[in-house]
């Protein structure tokens, strides 16, 4: 996870990570680098999806919470 974040950060995210009250490892990302994009096309937001469960082997991810649905921030749980 930890890696996945510092290669996130060098493509241009704010990007951390975090353990939530669940106990399940999330990564928050405080901007989105297709925010005006995403804003278009909310279907964006499943390449973000789809890069976080490829980077780390297949694992589930839900999207919890995301700036252009309205968010503070891009939240990404990993839920598997």
């Amino acid at each position: 996870l930890t890696d996945l974040v510092q290669i996130m950060t060098e493509l241009g995210y704010e990007a951390r990570a975090y353990i939530n009250a669940e106990g399940l490892p999330e990564i928050i990302a405080d901007n989105c680098v297709f925010h005006q994009l995403a804003e278009e096309c909310k279907t964006v937001c499943e390449l973000d999806i789809a890069f976080i469960t490829s980077a780390l082997n297949g694992v589930s991810v839900d999207h919890r919470e995301c700036m252009v649905r309205g968010g503070s921030c891009c939240r990404f749980t990993i839920t598997q």
